[in-house]
């Protein structure tokens, strides 16, 4: 596997769906695209401080954005 950046677009498409944009900014550091061996992308995310609640649900809601749109997806509605 092999780990890239999260594209830009994406990362714009995320934030303007965000309400706290200071803390989505914050949760993309943790963020990233993986190329998978059969060439396949997904979004994935490396975050261990699960101690911060906020922060962690923002990262997982990331992802899952991430993920709709790199599915072709809309997040209007979530």
């Amino acid at each position: 596997m092999e780990k890239l950046e999260l594209p830009k677009e994406i990362k714009d498409q995320i934030l303007a769906n965000c309400v706290n944009k200071v803390l989505c900014l914050e949760a993309m550091k943790y963020v990233y695209l993986v190329k998978k061996d059969d060439g396949n992308l997904d979004v994935a995310e490396e975050f261990n401080k699960t101690e911060h609640h906020a922060l962690w649900f923002v990262v997982l809601s990331v992802v899952n954005k991430g993920r709709r749109l790199l599915n072709g997806e809309s997040i209007e509605d979530i």
